[in-house]
């Protein structure tokens, strides 16, 4: 008797879901019918927005992995233990490429925008648009001819796939503000195709930005660094690459091997200040 009462009981419930989801699907069909042409699109904007957001919330752990491959290690307790280390300079490198775009390719964004608006590329009345292509063109031009780039045939190309970086930013910026919800979803899907195939070819074009990032909290990027070991109160100096929660990693003075040391091994470190805001007492 137990269990025909449990049976029907399912079987019960099973028709009411049933029901309730042929309701949801009627309302949501009504409600789409509903929308008008800008309401579906401004809907369809706002779902790019959240995508975009959801895809760089998780673009933290292809960063650090290209700095991983780039600097020639890996770190599994970055990835369990580490993760919101890893995500707070990640955010400090976004913002690093966000001012890049901004001075490399900000001019990008009145274009996009004269287009969509007024038909023409060219945004003639605006002094906005014009001072930023003075200064792209400014920085583009000495990053090129800098010694930097010139020594280094590899930091070039590094620095193109940087810019391509900035260069979509500004992009998607510009279409997710001024083109429909259409044109944000393709803007978002072939760049996050693009920055995933750039963070496996040229992971140096993510990897410097985040190096940057480690140098400026001294956490890394191959800041020199002195080691103090606990037990037999020796020292290493060298180029620290990174500290997880559970080891450092650095290449010894004279060496071009990675030495892994436990934290727990560790009696102090010291590193340089890169920071900018460093002070002698």
């Amino acid at each position: 008797m137990q269990n025909l009462n449990s049976k029907f009981t399912l079987r019960k419930i099973y028709h009411q879901a049933r029901a309730t989801h042929s309701l949801v699907r009627v309302y949501f069909r009504a409600a789409k019918r509903s929308l008008t042409i800008k309401q579906k699109d401004s809907l369809a904007r706002i779902s790019a927005t959240l995508l975009s957001l959801l895809f760089f919330n998780y673009f933290p752990y292809i960063v650090l992995a290209s700095y991983m491959s780039w600097s020639g290690f890996f770190s599994y307790d970055m990835f369990t233990e580490g993760v919101s280390g890893a995500k707070a300079f990640y955010w400090w490198t976004e913002g690093i490429l966000i001012i890049g775009a901004l001075y490399m390719a900000g001019s990008l964004y009145f274009i996009i925008e004269s287009k969509v608006k007024n038909g023409s590329y060219w945004p003639k009345s605006s002094a906005e648009f014009w001072l930023l292509l003075m200064v792209n063109i400014l920085m583009l031009g000495t990053i090129f001819c800098s010694p930097w780039t010139q020594v280094d045939g590899f930091k070039k190309i590094y620095f193109l796939g940087t810019l391509l970086i900035c260069i979509w930013i500004i992009f998607h910026i510009a279409i997710v503000v001024n083109c429909s919800g259409k044109a944000a979803f393709k803007s978002l899907f072939y760049g996050a195709v693009g920055l995933i195939t750039i963070s496996f070819l040229v992971p140096g074009a993510l990897a410097m930005p985040y190096s940057r990032a480690l140098q400026y909290f001294g956490n890394g990027g191959k800041i020199h660094a002195t080691v103090w070991l606990k037990n037999n109160h020796a020292t290493i100096h060298g180029k620290l690459v990174i500290q997880s929660p559970k080891h450092i990693y650095i290449y010894p003075d004279g060496s071009n091997s990675i030495t892994v040391i436990a934290q727990n091994d560790i009696e102090k470190i010291s590193t340089d200040n890169l920071s900018g805001f460093g002070h002698k007492e």
